[in-house]
């Protein structure tokens, strides 16, 4: 039915298993010709917005799950990540073609979690992308052809300020509802 209505899913892996919602059926809807795209819900409901992350876990829990190595090879779940996400939101990204917008990031292949390396081996760099990489790895951003961060240095915002104010913001909200109290009377697991 939903291959049939043109319906397109946005599989949460991570925020999925946190939150004991089960493991969709990603492998069936693939073959069915559904859209499939990869998601991190947010941070409340994953602690980590790191779509890497994402796409390692979204791999691993199938493979894990079924017993089945074959399930979501990493270009696959790259596209998941990339176009599949995209075409599913109704964006105009996820490729470099004509007529979409230019949002790209860099990613710097030196470091060690892209070690080994074999120069222009695909095969091995969507590995490494999809099974060791981690947005520390992004050194550079561009969003619709314009740069956001250089040598992973954010250069339209204040990265300082704007995470003081998510932490602060967080605590006026907490104080409203009681729960700084319950926080700052607890105490760390030994």
């Amino acid at each position: 039915m939903m291959s049939e209505t043109g319906t397109q899913i946005a599989h949460n892996p991570s925020s999925n298993a946190k939150l004991g919602n089960g493991i969709a059926r990603v492998p069936e809807m693939l073959a069915a010709g559904i859209n499939v795209g990869l998601g991190h819900d947010a941070a409340e409901s994953t602690n980590n917005c790191d779509m890497f992350e994402v796409m390692k876990f979204a791999s691993l829990v199938h493979r894990a799950a079924r017993v089945d190595a074959s399930l979501l090879q990493a270009p696959d779940v790259v596209r998941m990540a990339t176009r599949n996400g995209a075409d599913a939101l109704g964006h105009q990204t996820g490729q470099l073609v004509p007529g979409r917008k230019a949002d790209v990031i860099l990613v710097d292949t030196r470091s060690p979690m892209f070690t080994p390396l074999v120069p222009g081996n695909a095969e091995q760099l969507y590995s490494h992308l999809v099974f060791a990489a981690n947005g520390s790895a992004v050194d550079t951003t561009i969003v619709d052809g314009r740069v956001l961060m250089r040598h992973r240095e954010l250069l339209t915002m204040d990265e300082t300020r704007i995470l003081g104010e998510a932490n602060a913001g967080l605590v006026r909200v907490l104080d409203r509802i009681g729960g700084l109290a319950r926080l700052e009377g607890m105490t760390p697991p030994c």
